[in-house]
């Protein structure tokens, strides 16, 4: 059985963490950190996913509530002039990805 740190949607969530957790912001310090926090509690989710039934899907649901979290903060940030134009278009791409993907995995299972 293949490892959950194995998937696409894994590997692209956790780099997309890992270039949040590069961002700093003394101004909007609060925003970026609820970034983080959702991204992280998104990659929680997916990686608790590999339980099959009941708790794959409230996991993987879960994962898609925090994915709209994590686009509507990079959004806020560039709003606020934490991302520019360009570092907000490869996160907003990003998380579009792994957005899709989620849908995917959960539209293909429930069938």
């Amino acid at each position: 059985m293949k490892r959950v740190e194995d998937y696409d949607v894994f590997v692209r969530g956790h780099k997309l963490n890992l270039k949040l957790l590069e961002l700093s912001s003394k101004e909007y310090s609060q925003v970026v950190e609820n970034a983080r926090e959702a991204c992280t509690m998104l990659m929680l989710n997916l990686k608790s996913s590999k339980a099959y039934g009941e708790i794959f899907f409230e996991s993987m649901k879960k994962a898609q509530i925090y994915a709209t979290w994590v686009e509507y903060y990079l959004l806020l940030l560039k709003d606020l002039n934490v991302l520019d134009e360009k570092s907000f278009d490869e996160f907003e791409e990003d998380i579009t990805v792994v957005q899709k993907m989620i849908y995917g995995i959960l539209r293909k299972e429930k069938t």
